[in-house]
């Protein structure tokens, strides 16, 4: 019996490699410590931290490559640690700048958003997977978690020190090659809102 490689189907047939290189590089960031994050006073304005100090929950992707497909995978474990049910929005936000400065040299992902509004004392978890072309002239990706809360504070994040059913938030972004990719996403660069 000959073994021949499995290919994946798609929606007008086989799915087979046209000689790209698949994955290029792959990075991943989890949050370590558990705090309450800050009220977003404007949407959007702040990005999810990864320790007290803050620093941002991020991946940087060095040297990619303008064409290839940048996605972004994330997970946020939250507790509504409020009074009442509150609404929660977080959304993938890219750079592609060598010394990045938040928000002005971002650029949101529109088809990353990620949105629940849990009861006070409800622990939820937002999941976001999106890709999107990286634009001409890109060097690098920085990737962050920007977040809006409506103003009203009181979420507090899982890190790896706490909330043992489901420990710490994630962040992976990945480069892959072009021509690996048959059918792209349609998700787009669009500002930070």
């Amino acid at each position: 019996m000959s073994k021949r490689p499995l290919l994946r189907r798609g929606p007008s047939g086989p799915l087979a490699a046209k000689g790209g290189l698949g994955l290029i590089q792959v990075g991943y960031d989890q949050s370590v410590t558990s705090q309450t994050l800050p009220a977003a006073v404007t949407p959007f304005s702040v990005t999810v931290p990864r320790n007290a100090t803050p620093d941002p929950l991020q991946v940087v992707l060095p040297d990619v490559t303008p064409g290839n497909v940048l996605e972004i995978d994330f997970d946020l474990n939250l507790l509504n640690g409020g009074e009442g049910a509150a609404a929660f929005n977080a959304m993938a936000v890219v750079s592609f700048k060598d010394a990045p400065v938040f928000p002005g040299d971002f650029f949101a992902i529109n088809n990353s958003q990620a949105s629940l509004q849990p009861l006070a004392g409800q622990e939820a978890i937002w999941r976001s997977l999106s890709a999107v072309v990286i634009p001409v002239d890109a060097k690098k990706a920085t990737v962050r978690v920007a977040y809006d809360d409506n103003d009203t504070g009181g979420f507090q994040i899982g890190g790896t020190d706490a909330f043992p059913q489901s420990p710490g938030s994630t962040l992976k972004a990945s480069e892959i090659d072009s021509l690996s990719v048959p059918q792209p996403g349609p998700s787009a660069l669009v500002p930070v809102p």
